[in-house]
């Protein structure tokens, strides 16, 4: 039996953090205006190997040190050369063999972990550093003008904030009415083979945008193209840090074989203005057209949609609920019908929805519904927030059993 869930009721951590784009110029105003733990920072890049002045090359030794008012973070980084299949899953052609994504651990705080993406000719950086139970967040800050900042720093000013608690109230899930997909095919089943969740597993991976997003986050661009991609790839490295932590026993590998933006013009599925069910149905059959069969190399085994709608639900009563931030079906993996999520891609917190979203396609229910986990301390939470970013006890049993089953077998091609 396979439900369908709407999952992550947005709370408002930061009120920015679903208003604005990731880069929105607005955000400094009320960065200064905000009581969060937010903070300008001004990372620096050591580089002991490089090929150009402090350019990261896929062999070098780096180390990116993040000084706040409080602490000190020393990055240790390492590439990660695994994110793209090839050259061709991006349309502009990047170099896959010289990656601006990495993953790192910290020498400065115990069990610290960070995924880092450090793009463009000015070494604007986005990423996410955990430490605990504690995650932070790095963007840069495009449109900061201080002169007195631009004297003292030779380099560019990026925010640094911590996941803290929510600013206004949230919605939660009603688990009494989740919609149940067609039966499941039984006779296609079978052909799947039993597995361990021992070894690392690969999700083969295809990201599409669609225009709203393209439009908030691309259009202010110089680059438009090629920076919405760097942006939306080192989203996809931060999930990829995320499905490695060590509180989840089976670790995997997201690879990116496609990666579209769906800009003005091209085909696209209906997104229903927004209407969260209507418009995941939409692209489910949508992308499963277009995937390539299981021979190709082209071929995925999970798509993404990332939106720049502000996604509702909406009730039998006909009243929209606007607090939700994505959805998938659980137990959707390697079903190619099945196989796919929604997810608001604008937020600061995207790739906890997209790691979450992944986790019930991957056969995970929320923590405290149907289980003993507390239902408000780890990522399967129903809802967002800080100290939710690590794995339960019992998603990992949902996961074991679901490859125990057999329904993860597109998987075991690492």
């Amino acid at each position: 039996m396979r439900w369908r869930v709407a999952v992550f009721c947005l709370l408002v951590w930061l009120q920015f953090a679903k208003c604005h784009p990731l880069m929105n110029p607005t955000i400094v105003k009320h960065l200064r205006n905000s009581q969060d733990q937010s903070e300008i920072v001004y990372p620096r890049l050591h580089v002991t190997q490089h090929k150009r002045k402090r350019s990261l090359s896929s062999n070098s030794q780096s180390m990116l040190v993040l000084r706040t008012s409080t602490q000190t973070f020393y990055i240790q980084l390492e590439a990660n050369n695994h994110l793209l299949q090839s050259n061709e899953t991006v349309p502009s052609g990047h170099d896959s063999t010289d990656t601006c994504h990495y993953h790192g651990r910290l020498l400065s705080h115990i069990e610290g972990t960070a995924a880092v993406s450090i793009c463009g000719p000015k070494n604007k950086m986005s990423g996410i550093i955990i430490v605990g139970d504690d995650a932070y967040i790095l963007r840069p800050l495009d449109h900061l003008k201080d002169e007195e900042n631009s004297r003292n720093h030779s380099v560019e000013p990026h925010v640094l904030f911590k996941m803290e608690e929510p600013l206004s109230d949230y919605c939660g899930v009603d688990h009494k009415k989740f919609r149940q997909s067609a039966e499941e095919n039984e006779t296609e089943t079978r052909r799947y083979r039993r597995s361990d969740t021992s070894g690392r597993k690969v999700i083969e991976t295809a990201v599409y945008v669609d225009y709203p997003l393209y439009k908030k986050l691309a259009l202010q661009k110089k680059q438009p193209l090629k920076e919405l991609q760097d942006t939306v790839l080192a989203i996809v490295n931060e999930v990829q840090l995320i499905y490695n932590y060590q509180s989840l026993k089976t670790k995997f590998k997201i690879v990116v074989v496609k990666l579209e933006i769906l800009s003005e013009g091209k085909e696209a599925p209906d997104a229903a203005e927004g209407d969260i069910d209507q418009y995941l149905d939409n692209f489910c059959s949508w992308q499963s057209l277009k995937n390539p069969p299981a021979s190709s190399e082209l071929h995925w085994d999970h798509a993404i949609m990332l939106t720049g709608f502000d996604l509702h639900k909406v009730s039998l009563k006909n009243e929209k609920n606007a607090k939700v931030l994505g959805l998938a079906w659980v137990n959707g993996m390697c079903r190619p019908k099945h196989s796919c999520t929604l997810n608001e891609g604008s937020s600061f917190e995207a790739a906890f929805v997209i790691a979450h979203e992944m986790g019930h396609s991957l056969g995970m229910l929320h923590d405290g519904h149907g289980n003993d986990c507390d239902p408000s301390a780890y990522l399967m939470s129903e809802k967002t927030g800080p100290g939710r970013i690590t794995w339960s006890t019992c998603s990992n049993d949902y996961l074991e059993k679901f490859f125990r089953k057999g329904l993860g077998a597109c998987l075991e091609d690492d």
